[in-house]
């Protein structure tokens, strides 16, 4: 891995209207389009990070305030900055030539923005022993799209969709290239010679294919690593149901991810094939947790195991709508809504019939008022996340509910996880072993440490819905 001295920095390029993408990049830029819960955009900083990069600096042009209210100046370890790119609405070449000024002193990494792709590909580019390398896939389908890269002896010698001549290897470029700060000054020179001349109508390509003649300039082959540039509706579906779980498996193997999330995403991919809205599943997980509350509130053990089934069930669904918008580009402000409240209606019910089963099994108040007590923890829980959410639907950067209290580690990271959605996993153990009656003692005071967590921890919604 890379220390944090490393002085290599980072230029992303995110400039662009992605109108091949229309309707979906009207209102959203193509870097923000969410991949497994998070935007493309936000994995690739957090690659660059994973590889020792501290300064990134970002070209945003199309919806730029987007970018900057979602990111910020800081993520992580990597310190961010904006250069705008007014004329975003011409050629390519003038993100590029719009970060001239930067591109000195250190060695760059140039990336295009909407690549998804694990953070072992920019391994491999950083660790080339080329000062100045490509990043190229041979095992590629020529439809005549893609950006080509023409190799002769080691080198590259031509960038272009229909390359002018047969070359010893031909590959697709991944979009990425990691320059040498004693070539920055050559390529800033050829910018400056394109822009002098009018030609701000092509892609920057263009202008590297004529810097290549006078740089040496290598290539670092992936060798199979999974990845996607996403140009079209169908490099979406490709993205979700091909490329997304290899990456996923690449970089969670460090990670703890929650169970259930690792269960909704194959339902998911199912659901990707049919007319289902994320809204429709978002009401067949409301159903199946409405069935569950029923099974509890009957209060038998054979009745609250089916419950703690149909529970599951819930929270399962509950992964699967927010996954099916953010691939089918379908997340709105209702269906977020749509899908807090249904899961606060079937968590502000689940202790009062529990309780309420327990009372009719056995016969003790007691039940009754551990449960109305749970209660109170839940909608205090519930309110202070809707609270959240329309602070900050209201764009209120300030954290209201902040304490002036230090984060302890590890206590948070296991709230954060708890949180995420495995909590329908220890229902289930509960029910499974009969723990009933202790789980509602605990939940009455468990509930109510857990919404001061959510002050002193900041914690925000599950991201899992």
């Amino acid at each position: 891995m890379f220390g944090k001295n490393n002085k290599m920095k980072a230029l992303i390029l995110a400039a662009g209207v992605g109108k091949r993408l229309s309707p979906f990049t009207d209102h959203t830029p193509k870097c923000l389009i969410e991949m497994g819960g998070t935007t493309i955009l936000e994995r690739m900083l957090s690659c660059l990070e994973k590889v020792g990069i501290r300064e990134v600096f970002i070209v945003v042009g199309h919806l730029k305030n987007k970018i900057f209210e979602k990111v910020g100046n800081s993520l992580g370890g990597l310190s961010i900055s904006y250069i705008e790119n007014d004329r975003y609405h011409e050629g390519g070449i003038l993100s590029l030539w719009a970060a001239r000024p930067i591109l000195e002193k250190d060695d760059f990494l140039i990336m295009d923005a909407d690549v998804l792709f694990p953070f072992p590909m920019l391994e491999k580019l950083i660790q080339s022993p080329h000062r100045n390398s490509f990043l190229l896939d041979e095992n590629f389908q020529d439809t005549g799209e893609e950006m080509k890269l023409g190799i002769q002896r080691g080198q590259v010698c031509e960038i272009s969709k229909n390359l002018s001549s047969s070359y010893e290897k031909v590959g697709e470029g991944i979009g990425f290239l990691k320059v040498g700060k004693e070539n920055l000054p050559s390529l800033v020179s050829k910018l400056d010679t394109f822009y002098k001349r009018g030609q701000v109508t092509c892609e920057y390509e263009t202008v590297l294919n004529e810097w290549i003649k006078s740089e040496k300039v290598g290539y670092t082959d992936i060798h199979g690593l999974p990845w996607t540039e996403i140009d079209f509706e169908e490099d979406l579906r490709k993205a979700w149901l091909r490329i997304l779980p290899k990456v996923e498996k690449l970089e969670e193997a460090k990670k703890i991810k929650p169970l259930n999330r690792r269960l909704s995403s194959p339902i998911t991919r199912f659901f990707l094939k049919t007319p289902l809205t994320p809204n429709m599943i978002t009401l067949l997980s409301f159903f199946s947790g409405l069935i569950g509350l029923f099974f509890f509130s009957r209060g038998s053990y054979l009745t609250s195991l089916c419950g703690a089934i149909f529970f599951q069930l819930f929270y399962i669904l509950d992964n699967c709508d927010g996954e099916v918008a953010r691939a089918k580009h379908l997340s709105s402000r209702l269906g977020g809504w749509l899908d807090i409240g249904c899961d606060g209606i079937i968590h502000t019910l689940l202790f009062p019939l529990w309780a309420w089963g327990l009372y009719r099994a056995s016969g003790q108040k007691a039940m009754l008022i551990l449960g109305g007590i749970s209660f109170i923890g839940v909608v205090v829980t519930v309110s202070i996340f809707m609270l959240k959410r329309i602070f900050n639907s209201k764009k209120i950067k300030e954290d209201v509910f902040k304490l002036s209290v230090k984060r302890m580690g590890l206590l948070a990271k296991v709230l954060e996880y708890l949180k995420q959605g495995d909590f329908s996993f220890l229902v289930l153990i509960v029910v499974f072993f009969n723990f009933r009656e202790m789980f509602l003692w605990a939940s009455a005071i468990g509930l109510h440490l857990f919404w001061i967590a959510i002050l002193v921890f900041h914690l925000e919604e599950a991201p899992v819905g």
